[in-house]
């Protein structure tokens, strides 16, 4: 009374919660593998002499057990199909428990069986030594290990069954609805009965009763063949799919022209991944598709299917499914579990996510990321991934458009000067663009910028497919940046040193002429303002700390020239820039050239921006001002 159980696994806590209902009770198990029961109050005793782990090729674990009589007994649980094939069926209680095991599946209860036999003392003595030799052994352990196993893992007696209920967590359901409309492809892996995975799949939605389920169950390998090719010709082919998406795209943006502005109040959703096809396949059927010949036509299939469940899996097949996707589509796949089956799956996998749940803490221990339920995978996605996505693409594309800008002005330079090896900033200067007067806006963005609130990623999953098809880091985006970068660097050489401050250009009244550090000065100046201000241009949530910074980054330069332009630059010697930047100040050819090249350099993107906002929406702009319209956005530019 008071006892509780804890195990890697709640069907062993089931059973033996189970059998202390019956007053068997596990109460003690000694460091020398000495286990006590009590049974009617009086007290049994075992030893555990040999445990066989679980593998995913037998689908089974055993164990070795002396009583105090000296009998030996092999006792073994696993997935019935597993168990059944080592089974005498005339012995023991087969074919009830191949009905019991029936009607729990096809209750949602998750089944194992449990069989025993004994072993004469000859028969131990020939399998401890094969186990022992392959514990040792440096070479090919496993498949050692498991033909010591496959030596007495035979004519098992069964005694019945367990099935016990894998409630599902709070929120699942929902949470594959939201990771479906966002066209995330599911797969899920289980090692559940057909029975009990098809109505786990129509518990959580995944299957739904307005689709075509396709089942594939057969264990010979020219019957799945066959299926597999026999679906595919009734499904459309890859380039039919693709003409329908176009004109179904097509359909839409002439609807969306033909609409008031404005008008729209929802945003539209993408059916890419959607669909009315959905496929179960068992562990058996799945070996033989996963073969040379048949893996590609089965992907095909797959691919056509808004979901995929493969039961009766074995943590090898896991894996090999994930080899799969990644042979012949290559996605950012995400792989997550709860167990120590799923740790192949988890590690193979571009981005693994563990469940701290009742079955331990492998999966956890083998993650990238940890969570405490199923559900939190959503904001992780839709939220997090979705921001950090944005983010990190957006910073990379502006670091090399800002660096663009530095090496191309530069260039310009060493092409009028002759290739003279003459740099055209001064040093200092060049080491500050990215160390200090350019790092923290951009800092700042990586941080805290959003396009949308988390309240409208999560209400708007369908946001999430840009992210999916990587729109903010496709070659042409990142060629964009490029140019940019090429546009504001000639834009100020020419307008800056080249026609207003070229040779014989005064200063001021006093006649004194500009040089090279005069015009490198003033051109230096314009770089940071056009970048901060293209920083400020991208940015999307204003906060007291983006100000600060913004602000601080422009003010910041202005002090520094006064100083380093002073006494500071002979110290440092660099006496060129000795009183450099003080007539500069006081003119109008400071000012000036600064500002009219700064307004040229941005409009084009501002036009850009504008006129994709307000001609070809994305779906982000719609919730913006969806936002904007119910009064709930904070700190969004308008035309960001």
């Amino acid at each position: 009374r008071g006892m509780s159980y804890e195990s890697t696994s709640p069907d062993e806590t089931a059973l033996v919660d189970a059998a202390k209902a019956v007053d068997y009770v596990f109460f003690d198990r000694t460091n020398e593998n000495v286990c006590t029961l009590r049974v009617g109050g009086q007290e049994v005793t075992f030893r555990v002499l040999n445990m066989n782990e679980f593998s995913s090729k037998r689908g089974m674990m055993s164990v070795v057990v002396e009583d105090g009589a000296g009998e030996l007994y092999l006792l073994a649980k696993g997935a019935d199909s597993k168990v059944m094939r080592v089974a005498d069926r005339s012995q023991g209680f087969a074919t009830e428990t191949c009905a019991h095991l029936d009607q729990m599946a096809s209750a949602g209860l998750r089944t194992l069986a449990v069989a025993y036999r004994r072993l004469d003392r000859a028969e131990y003595e020939t399998f401890h030594a094969l186990h022992s030799a392959a514990h040792v052994a440096g070479n090919d352990r496993k498949e050692l290990l498991a033909k010591a196993a496959d030596t007495v893992e035979k004519d098992l007696i069964v005694l019945g069954g367990t099935g016990i209920e894998d409630q599902l967590q709070a929120g699942v359901p929902n949470a594959l609805g939201m990771l479906k409309m966002a066209g995330i492809k599911l797969w899920v892996l289980t090692g559940d009965k057909l029975e009990t995975a098809e109505n786990i799949a129509m518990a959580t939605r995944l299957f739904t009763p307005q689709m075509r389920i396709i089942t594939i169950k057969s264990s010979d390998a020219g019957e799945v063949e066959s299926q597999i090719d026999g679906y595919l010709r009734e499904l459309p082919s890859e380039k039919e799919r693709k003409a329908e998406a176009k004109a179904e795209r097509a359909r839409r943006r002439k609807q969306r022209k033909n609409e008031k502005k404005g008008a729209p109040a929802e945003v539209e959703m993408d059916d890419e991944g959607a669909g009315t096809l959905g496929m179960i396949i068992t562990g058996d059927a799945l070996h033989h598709a996963l073969s040379d010949g048949v893996r590609r036509r089965f992907f095909d299939l797959s691919n056509q299917c808004a979901c995929v469940v493969c039961c009766r899996s074995s943590p090898l097949q896991k894996s090999q499914v994930v080899d799969l996707v990644h042979r012949y589509r290559n996605p950012i796949s995400l792989a997550i579990g709860d167990g120590a089956n799923d740790i192949s799956m988890i590690q193979r996998a571009r981005i693994g996510v563990g469940i701290n749940g009742e079955e331990g803490m492998q999966a956890v221990r083998a993650a990238d990321f940890s969570i405490a339920q199923f559900e939190y995978l959503v904001p992780l996605l839709l939220v997090h991934g979705r921001f950090m996505y944005k983010r990190i693409a957006y910073v990379m594309c502006f670091f090399m458009y800002k660096n663009a800008i530095i090496a191309t002005v530069q260039l310009l330079y060493s092409i009028w000067s002759g290739f003279s090896a003459q740099t055209y900033h001064d040093a200092y200067f060049r080491r500050g663009f990215n160390l200090v007067f350019t790092a923290f806006p951009i800092m700042l963005y990586a941080i805290f910028d959003q396009d949308v609130t988390r309240e409208s990623a999560l209400r708007f999953p369908e946001l999430y497919h840009e992210t999916r098809r990587n729109e903010s880091f496709r070659v042409w985006r990142f060629c964009k940046w490029l140019g940019f970068g090429f546009y504001d660097a000639i834009v100020m050489y020419f307008f800056i040193a080249y026609w207003m401050f070229g040779e014989g250009s005064p200063i001021d009244g006093s006649g004194r002429n500009v040089g090279l550090w005069e015009s490198s000065t003033v051109l230096y100046t314009c770089i940071l303002l056009v970048v901060n201000l293209r920083v400020a241009l991208h940015t999307k949530t204003w906060n007291v700390f983006s100000w600060i910074v913004w602000i601080g980054s422009l003010l910041i330069w202005f002090p520094f020239i006064c100083i380093y332009c002073s006494y500071v630059a002979v110290l440092v010697r660099e006496p060129q820039m000795y009183g450099v930047v003080y007539p500069l100040l006081a003119s109008a050819h400071y000012w000036l050239p600064v500002l009219l090249t700064a307004t040229v350099c941005i409009f084009p993107d501002v036009l850009i921006r504008y006129l994709k906002r307000e001609l070809w929406p994305s779906a982000f702009h719609i919730v913006q001002e969806m936002e904007l319209k119910d009064k709930k956005a904070r700190g969004f530019c308008y035309f960001c």
